[in-house]
């Protein structure tokens, strides 16, 4: 029974999950196409602006650079969408009896399947690279796109009953994305990291996760768990949080819909 409870949830998230994907990118002359042009145009911005200040003596700005945009985006992207889920979602949840956490999954889902084409950017800048990759590497960076999946998920689990009743979420979230660009190392390496920040790094998950992403795939001889790690232990505790919060909150959530 419990198996079976088990797949149908899955079927259910992975249902909602592709639907919305496809309806993401219909209309769209480009298409699915998207997905990967548009953070090969905020590369080439951001690269075109910030190589020269920030790019001289980084053997690998591109590739760097890249990547932080790529997990940025899936971060800023995945929070947002996952915070309004529910209440894009209202039409079914006043209807239909379902669980309010499959609407949070599907959402991270749904941005997840759009991440992983991005991923695809990645290869030629990698293979342009003078190193050898190694699959203790590669398993960083797996690592590092799953706790970005899951600190994701929490966020969108903390915010999204949230935001069904408090709608000023969206512009108040959209402020922190961009202080938390700026603050995260990724247009600019971490040690030109002004000294007063340095401190905030230790408690950015995502800082911690970009640097494990970039040393899995550009310095495999180099690499270090510690970031992964202490990456892991942040997540577990904002997860465990986020669950005992919208616990709280989600029976609430249809008197607002």
């Amino acid at each position: 029974m419990m198996r079976q409870n088990l797949t149908r949830t899955w079927e259910l998230i992975w249902t909602l999950a592709k639907t919305d994907w496809k309806v993401r990118y219909s209309g769209s002359r480009l298409g699915y196409l998207w997905a990967v042009l548009k953070p090969l145009l905020i590369f080439a911005t951001l690269y075109t602006v910030f190589s020269i200040p920030f790019g001289r003596g980084v053997p690998m700005y591109a590739a760097e650079l890249l990547i932080g945009i790529l997990f940025w985006n899936y971060f800023a992207e995945g929070t947002s969408t996952g915070m309004q889920s529910l209440f894009a979602k209202g039409h079914i949840l006043t209807k239909v009896p379902v669980s309010l956490w499959t609407i949070a999954a599907a959402s991270t889902l749904q941005v997840t399947l759009t991440f992983l084409l991005n991923l695809l950017v990645i290869i030629p800048f990698v293979a342009a690279q003078p190193i050898i990759l190694r699959l203790s590497g590669l398993l960083l960076f797996l690592g590092s796109c799953v706790l970005t999946a899951m600190l994701i998920l929490a966020i969108s689990l903390f915010l999204a009953p949230l935001f069904v009743r408090y709608r000023d979420l969206k512009q108040l979230w959209e402020v922190l994305l961009t202080l938390g660009f700026f603050v995260t190392p990724i247009i600019y390496p971490p040690n030109m990291t002004p000294e007063r920040l340095r401190h905030v790094l230790s408690f950015n998950p995502m800082a911690l996760l970009i640097q494990s992403a970039r040393s899995g795939i550009l310095q495999p001889s180099d690499m270090s768990l510690l970031p992964l790690l202490t990456a892991a232990g942040m997540i577990g505790m904002i997860f465990a949080a986020s669950i005992y919060i919208f616990q709280r909150t989600a029976p609430t959530v249809s008197e607002y819909l």
